[in-house]
C-alpha cells in the first residue's frame, strides 16, 4: 500500500484521547463495541421512577444504576479510541435476533422531564413471547439503473435488548410489503419507497441488492455515491461498516456494505484484467477518508492535517486540498485503513447514543481504468464515494455544551443535503431550480457524485421502538 500524497501538517493536541474512565461507566457489563443496530441506551439517561420499575420487575440490582448521573459525564466529550480500534469498529448484534408485533399498551403517563421518553411502560414483558415479524426478501434488479440515476432504500434495525426491557415489543413501524411501510401512529400513514429492508435481511443480501451495483456503475465511468442516513442509534455505522474483520480469509457476517464493496471491486478487476489481456487493461484504485466535524474536514489517515480547504478546479472537479490518498490493492489494505480511519472518527455520548457518531465520513475511492485499442490508449475514471452521516437528532435530546454546538452543524449540513436532493429532483423534472451546493462543505464536496449523470444510493436507517417517537415526534 502506497502512500500517493503527503500534506503539510500542523502538530496539534489530538482531541481524540482514550478515556480511561470508560470501562468503569457500563453498568450493565456489556462489551463496549459499538452496536448501532442493537444500541444499548445509556441507562443514566432514564427516568428514577423508570428504572426502579425495571428493577422491580426484573429482581435486577446494580449500584452503578445508582450513580447514573456519574457514568453519564464520562461520555461527555468528543473522543475516538486508536489503542481499541478493533473494538471501535466492531459492531456485534445479528439482524433478526429479536422481532415482534405490538404486545403491550402505554399508559398515557407523563414521564418526569429528566426521562428520556415522555411515556412509561407497565407490565415489562408480562404478555405472552411475541410472533416472528414478517419477512419479505429484498429483490435484486440490474436494470433499475438503466433508467434511474437515485435510488432510496429503508432499512428497519430489530429493538434493542435495553428497549425491549423498558418497553416491551412495542412498536411504531411496521412493514406491510417490499415496498410499503406503515407508521402506527393516529392517523396511520403508509410510505412508499424502491426497497425497504427488514430487519431480517442479512448484510450480504443487502450488499447484494444496493451496494454491488454501485461498483459495477463506477467501473463504467459513473460517479456513484451512497449515503448512510438517519437518526442516531438507527444503525448507520453498521449498514456501511459493521464489523471489519476476516475469518479464514473471508468478511465475517456482520460486514458492513464497504467491505464487501472493496471485495467485490478488486474480484472485479481481476476478472477484467485477465479477460481483456490482450488490450493491456489495467487498474488503478487510490482511497482517502476525511470527516466533516462542526463544518471542518479533518483527514482521518493523518489526524493531524485537520481545517482542510475543498477546491474546485476544471482539470480535476472538486477535491480536497492536501488530503491523503493511498493506492491499494488488495481488500487487505483497505481494511486497514477503515480500521485506522474509523479509530480516529468523532463519538460521544447523547441522550440518545451513549456512543454517537458526531461527524460525518466520507471513504472516497478513485477507479482508473486504461487499455489500449485500435493503436489508442483509452482512459477511464470513476469516483465512489461511502457516506456515513452524523445521526439527527433534537438539540435538547444532545445534553449540553459541546454536543448542543455539534447537533446544530450537523442539523444544518442534513437539511442543506436535503435541500440539495430535492433541487436535483426538480431540475430533473425540467424545473429551474439553484442547486445550494456551497451552502455545506458536504454537498460542496459531493457535488460532482450527486448530479449530472451520477448513481446515488440512500439507505434511510429507521429504528421501530418508542424511544425513537419521543425524541422526534
Amino acid at each position: 500500500m502506497a502512500k500517493d500524497s503527503s500534506k503539510n501538517s500542523q502538530a496539534e493536541g489530538n482531541e481524540n484521547q482514550v478515556d480511561k474512565t470508560l470501562s468503569t461507566s457500563n453498568p450493565f457489563d456489556i462489551p463496549l463495541s459499538r452496536t448501532p443496530l442493537n444500541v444499548i441506551p445509556d441507562p443514566s439517561q432514564f427516568s428514577k421512577e423508570l428504572l426502579q420499575e425495571v428493577v422491580n420487575h426484573t429482581g435486577f440490582r446494580d449500584k452503578s444504576l445508582e450513580a447514573g448521573s456519574t457514568s453519564r459525564r464520562k461520555f461527555d466529550s468528543a473522543h475516538s479510541t486508536p489503542a481499541r480500534s478493533v473494538s471501535r469498529t466492531t459492531y456485534v448484534g445479528q439482524l433478526g435476533a429479536c422481532t415482534g408485533p405490538r404486545v403491550l399498551q402505554c399508559t398515557g403517563e407523563r414521564g418526569p422531564s429528566n426521562s428520556r421518553v415522555s411515556r412509561r411502560i407497565s407490565n415489562v414483558n408480562c404478555e405472552p413471547p411475541p410472533t416472528e415479524v414478517p419477512h419479505f426478501e429484498l429483490v435484486e434488479d440490474p436494470s433499475f439503473w438503466n433508467d434511474h440515476n437515485v435510488q432510496v432504500l429503508i432499512r428497519m434495525r430489530p429493538l434493542s435488548n435495553m428497549e425491549k426491557m423498558a418497553q416491551g415489543y412495542l412498536r411504531c413501524l411496521k412493514q406491510e410489503s417490499l415496498q410499503t411501510l406503515a407508521w402506527l401512529g393516529h392517523p396511520e400513514v403508509r410510505f412508499t419507497f424502491d426497497h425497504i429492508v427488514s430487519e431480517t435481511i442479512s448484510q450480504e443480501k443487502l450488499f447484494r441488492v444496493a451496494g454491488l451495483p454501485m461498483v459495477d456503475n463506477c467501473m463504467s465511468g459513473y460517479n456513484s455515491c451512497m449515503f448512510a442516513y438517519g437518526q442516531t442509534g438507527s444503525g448507520k455505522t453498521y449498514t456501511m461498516m459493521g464489523e471489519i474483520s476476516q475469518e479464514d480469509g473471508k468478511l465475517v457476517d456482520d460486514c458492513g456494505i464497504t467491505p464487501r464493496l472493496f471485495e467485490y471491486l478488486f474480484t472485479r478487476i481481476k476478472l477484467e484484467e485477465e479477460n481483456r489481456r490482450d488490450e493491456r487493461l489495467k487498474y488503478s484504485c487510490k482511497c482517502s477518508f476525511l470527516e466533516i466535524y462542526n463544518e471542518q474536514i479533518t483527514d482521518l489517515l493523518e489526524p493531524s492535517s485537520t481545517n482542510l480547504q475543498v477546491r474546485e478546479d476544471l482539470k480535476e472537479g472538486v477535491y480536497v486540498e492536501n488530503l491523503t490518498e493511498y493506492n491499494v490493492k488488495t481488500v487487505d489494505e483497505v481494511l486497514k485503513l477503515l480500521l485506522q480511519g474509523a479509530a480516529n472518527r468523532k463519538v460521544a455520548g447523547t441522550d440518545m447514543n451513549s456512543e454517537s457518531s458526531r461527524s460525518h465520513s466520507v471513504f472516497t475511492c478513485i477507479v482508473e481504468s486504461r487499455w489500449e485499442k485500435d493503436s489508442m490508449t483509452h482512459l477511464r475514471f470513476g469516483r465512489l464515494n461511502l457516506v456515513d452521516l452524523a445521526g439527527s437528532e433534537r438539540q435538547r435530546s444532545c445534553g449540553a455544551g459541546e454536543r448542543v454546538k455539534e447537533a446544530s452543524y450537523i442539523n444544518k449540513s442534513l437539511s442543506t443535503l436535503g435541500l440539495v436532493i430535492m433541487s436535483l429532483v426538480d431540475v430533473a423534472h425540467g424545473k429551474h431550480r439553484h442547486v445550494p451546493y456551497r451552502d455545506s462543505r458536504l454537498t460542496f464536496l459531493l457535488q460532482d457524485s450527486l448530479g449530472g449523470n451520477s448513481k446515488t444510493t440512500i439507505i434511510a436507517n429507521v429504528s421501530p421502538s418508542m424511544w425513537s417517537v419521543f425524541v422526534f415526534m
